[in-house]
């Protein structure tokens, strides 16, 4: 996921082969709703985690 972080302008999350989200990867990553988070967690990504490293990479 960190590879998708650095590289990807945009992210489409599907599921059942519906798209629940398509829209820029930097709002995936710092706004993610309860499904968005469980299938981080489930990966062992830490949100929190990545919270510091988005500060590094994007103004915000």
């Amino acid at each position: 996921m960190g590879l998708v972080k650095l590289i990807a302008d945009r992210t489409v999350f599907l599921e059942d082969g519906k798209a629940l989200f398509d829209d820029s990867t930097k709002i995936f990553f710092n706004r993610p709703d309860k499904l968005i988070a469980d299938f981080l967690s489930s990966m062992n990504f830490d949100c929190q985690q990545y919270k510091k490293i988005n500060k590094y990479f994007y103004k915000i």
